[in-house]
């Protein structure tokens, strides 16, 4: 598998490095068999970029040389998405303006403006809302839609929003006013300039860009003098009045207030029991007089961030740097000081953290950066944001404005807004020359408001991802999973009683693993003879079945423990979970799978008698004890004996079939004669107990108290045992069979995968009515595969697997013929 990150920056040209990249990249795309792409950022705004994105996705049915084609596939995207948000039953009485719609702009899609008048046919009859033919209309119709206009289909979209329980959030902006000496004059030798340059009708374009980052961000500390003359600004007066502003900016630079105002504001922050502060500097010698400006205050609990070099091979015991401790020990470092270099990969998250901008670069994506450190999956309490900000300092403050009512970068990811970002940067920086802090003033409004531009592109960015979405598993079909994972301590309970109370596994705790008490960390251990009550296991047995979970760095030969381990999931990705590689205990895991794996080898446990007494109850049988059998059988996809082609991968075909046909587990009761016991009473049902409860108690029938059954009771049961049980179970395998919940699960089965066949025929059909030459034969390549995995699908669940994975004889009686 490839997989590579921040694919967007894919969509660059320009420097030899990135086409030497892409090149790269393009040739190992088709050699590798598994290709994943990861990208935050969205394809409106930049077509010819992001089709370098898809050209590795598929190379066919994107080539580089085609985008105008991509872009008109976009355009057109939006009446589409529209249409299709409409496509639904109980919108039955508002469909033909919508089918209307797209006859007027598609109507030269011939096999469209079939599904639209076959749509129109069934709207005629007045269906209800339930009814097959309209529904499968519906679907026939939005399935081309999307297949022909969405993207590719193998686009998968997520948003934060869709997710918000992934990250911390964002808490919103609290800005930290002052004054600094010398701000005033500052800005009035900008103003001077900026109105002096503009009077130049040649002007550079790099200039206006120049000026407003200088204006917003007076902390940088680039000579303007300098920037100015390498963008062409020859004039004596201007390189005079940048010469002066420049003498500005050092006295402003110099005036210690703005260090006093953050270490009075860091001091306060800390105030709060758990909180730990990252100060976000643009410029190292900022970072690094502000780190020992808080040092001096808050000694020993400051850090400062600096980047980690790969070690050499001769450094491979390297110490982890000092600044690491604000992650390990966070009751002791709790501040990080961070420039520029800090704002990509560094993951700070976790816990509860504040960021303080000691200044705001003229780029929200920076912003978007800083908080990124914070915002990241995992666990964490919201994130705020302080902001210094110099009220001698119009632009700044009015910078200030526009990323924060504008783009909300303090409440939200701004990630998916890049595209906008981008293209109003250029058209921001001119309007600034022209009319200075008002035009900051004017574009935080333009951004802000419901009918803002961010809303604007975020709801077009909504209806985009809406269309892409379209044939994803619902919200719903995840109700059933999100209960499981809630229900997490059934599945302790359940996991214990089994591996710990019954196989004699010793469960581990540790002292501290950093999660919620109601959870600790544990390790699974092999428990020999001579620690107590040994494992029902042997050694040999365990390192043959179990040598895939054990943790061989903390492991002896006579003390053999699992990894960490926790059962709830959300406990295993806090910091402190992650750095000691705690896995969630679940379903998959290697644990678990050997556990199974010796139940399918060892009887014990699913293969049982006992002798049930009740003082109370009256045997209908003359020799005193009433026989049941117990028979719990599991309905599997039959996996063996189904032709499979070259091409369908068999592990890939059984994940398939076990998604639309999940085990389900039926019981069966039997008594001696054969005969099906539909309502089972309480008695045959309760737990084991081999202690008297109320009148009952239950004996375990081992070898020796088997051979002490009373004469009477073998006479009437087991005079030909095996015949008896292999009758029982024929007995109990027609009653499954017929049972409606056996015959249920399978026609369920079958409808969702005959559900699924029809709806990628018209996925295919769809795509082959747009694709010609080798496109088109490679997806009925595609085609002639799904067709052959349906088939094979269609037959394994047919006839599933009926497997007996618990047998059990109970003898009912009122009294015990053993002595103990």
């Amino acid at each position: 598998m490839l997989v590579v990150d921040e694919a967007h920056h894919l969509s660059h040209q320009g420097s030899t490095t990135r086409e030497h990249l892409y090149a790269m990249l393009q040739e190992h795309a088709r050699t590798t068999p598994r290709l994943l792409l990861l990208s935050a950022t969205p394809v409106l705004g930049d077509e010819a970029g992001f089709l370098r994105v898809l050209h590795l996705l598929d190379p066919v049915v994107f080539p580089l040389d085609d985008v105008e084609g991509l872009r008109q596939r976009i355009a057109s995207r939006q009446v589409i998405a529209e249409v299709v948000a409409m496509l639904s039953p109980e919108n039955q009485w508002s469909l033909a303006p919508e089918l209307d719609r797209l006859e007027e702009v598609y109507g030269d899609d011939a096999l469209l403006m079939e599904k639209v008048n076959a749509l129109r046919a069934v709207l005629e009859t007045f269906p209800e809302e339930d009814d097959e033919a309209f529904i499968a209309s519906l679907a026939d119709l939005r399935v081309h839609l999307v297949e022909t206009y969405r993207l590719h289909r193998r686009l998968l979209r997520n948003r934060r929003a869709t997710v918000s329980w992934a990250t911390p959030r964002r808490n919103g902006l609290k800005a930290v006013s002052m004054r600094s000496q010398g701000a005033q004059r500052w800005s009035e030798l900008l103003e001077q300039l900026r109105l002096h340059l503009n009077a130049d009708a040649a002007l550079p374009d790099d200039v206006a860009a120049i000026l407003l980052s200088a204006a917003v961000h007076p902390r940088n500390a680039a000579p303007l003098h300098g920037l100015l003359h390498a963008a062409g600004v020859h004039d004596a007066q201007s390189l005079a009045l940048a010469q002066e502003l420049d003498a500005a900016g050092e006295r402003l630079r110099a005036d210690p207030e703005r260090f006093k105002v953050l270490v009075t504001l860091v001091q306060g922050l800390l105030q709060t029991v758990g909180v730990q502060v990252v100060v976000f500097c643009d410029q190292c010698t900022d970072a690094k007089q502000a780190a020992h400006a808080l040092e001096q205050a808050l000694p020993g609990q400051v850090a400062r961030h600096e980047p980690e070099l790969p070690p050499s091979d001769q450094d491979e015991d390297i110490a982890p740097p000092a600044w690491r401790q604000f992650l390990s020990a966070p009751g002791q470092i709790r501040v990080l000081v961070c420039d520029a270099r800090a704002e990509e990969g560094v993951n700070l998250h976790g816990g509860k953290k504040l960021a303080v901008h000691f200044d705001l670069p003229l780029a929200p994506n920076r912003i978007e950066q800083r908080l990124g450190r914070l915002d990241r999956y995992g666990t964490g309490d919201p994130i705020g944001s302080y902001v210094l900000v110099d009220e001698g300092l119009p632009d700044e403050v009015a910078w200030l404005q526009v990323l924060d009512t504008g783009w909300r970068v303090f409440n939200r990811s701004v990630a998916s807004l890049q595209y906008l970002i981008e293209s109003t940067a250029r058209l921001l920086a001119q309007e600034w020359m022209d009319q200075g802090t008002q035009a900051l003033s004017d574009h935080a409004q333009q951004l802000a408001g419901d009918e803002g531009l961010v809303q604007r592109e975020l709801r077009n960015i909504s209806i985009q991802d809406a269309l892409d979405a379209q044939g994803a598993v619902p919200e719903t079909a995840l109700e059933a999973l999100e209960e499981c994972e809630a229900d997490w301590q059934s599945w302790r309970d359940v996991f214990k009683r089994f591996a710990v109370d019954m196989l004699s596994f010793e469960q581990t705790g540790l002292a501290s693993g950093g999660v919620q008490p109601t959870d600790p960390v544990f390790r699974i251990a092999y428990v020999h003879g001579d620690r107590g009550r040994p494992t029902l296991i042997t050694l040999p047995e365990y390192l043959r079945v179990f040598l895939q979970s054990v943790d061989r760095t903390h492991s002896t030969s006579r003390a053999p423990m699992t990894h960490l381990y926790a059962f709830r999931r959300q406990n295993t990705v806090t910091r402190a979970a992650l750095a000691q590689q705690v896995y969630p205990l679940r379903v998959g895991d290697s644990l678990v799978t050997a556990l199974e794996r010796l139940c399918e080898r060892d009887d014990r446990g699913r293969a049982f008698a006992m002798w049930r007494v009740d003082r109370q109850y009256v045997a209908s049988n003359a020799c005193g004890a009433d026989l049941y059998f117990r028979f719990d059988f599991v309905v599997r996809p039959r996996l063996s004996g189904v032709e499979l082609g070259e091409e369908i991968d068999a592990h890939a075909f059984a994940r398939k079939a076990h998604v639309l046909m999940s085990p389900v587990a039926l019981r069966v009761w039997i008594d001696g004669t054969g005969a099906i016991v539909h309502e089972p009473p309480t008695l045959l049902t309760a737990r084991y107990s081999d202690a008297w409860v109320g009148t009952r108690r239950d004996f375990n029938l081992n070898p020796q108290r088997w051979r002490q059954l009373p004469s009477e009771v073998q006479s009437a049961w087991m005079r030909d045992w095996p015949t008896l049980c292999a009758q029982c179970r024929g007995n109990a395998e027609s009653a499954v069979l017929a049972s409606a919940e056996y015959r249920d699960h399978i026609g369920k089965a079958l409808k969702a995968c005959t559900e699924e066949r029809r709806m990628r025929r018209a996925q295919a059909a769809s795509r082959l009515a747009r694709l010609d030459g080798a496109a088109r034969e490679r997806e009925r390549q595609e085609m002639a595969r799904d067709e052959g995995l349906y088939a094979a699908l269609q037959a394994s669940l047919s006839e599933p697997l009926l497997l007996l994975d618990v047998v059990g004889a109970v003898f009912v009686a009122d009294d015990t013929p053993f002595d103990s």
